[in-house]
């Protein structure tokens, strides 16, 4: 092997500042979390909405339910991850997903406090 074949090459910049490993590692967990919490919150909605409508089996109330502290568990950390991830990251992610990640956030705990007060 030549000299010229055991050097690395090295990839052109991109033009904007890398991030840290932390700042990946944190970004990659807290929309992995974002991500979980919306389809567990669309698969609660979705097997309520079908509660409503066709009156379904006992089975199908539990994985409601389940989904739904699914996703207030996962939304909590959602929430917890945001202000992190604003913080360690030199780019801060864009405003709008920061925007989603605490709607998202929000709307399992809004769910279950309004069910508390209905009863159910």
């Amino acid at each position: 092997m030549s000299r010229r074949d055991r050097r690395v090459r090295k990839s052109a910049p991109s033009g904007r500042p890398g991030e840290s490993r932390t700042a990946e590692a944190v970004t990659v967990a807290w929309t992995l979390c974002l991500l979980a919490t919306l389809v567990a919150e669309a698969g609660a909605l979705l097997s309520r909405a079908y509660l409503v409508r066709f009156c379904g089996p006992l089975s199908l109330q539990v994985l409601s339910g389940v989904l739904l502290f699914v996703a207030l568990v996962v939304g909590l950390v959602t929430l917890a991850l945001t202000p992190l991830t604003w913080r360690v990251r030199r780019v801060p992610p864009p405003r709008a997903i920061v925007v989603v990640a605490v709607a998202a956030g929000l709307m399992p705990l809004v769910a279950v406090v309004a069910r508390l007060i209905r009863g159910l």
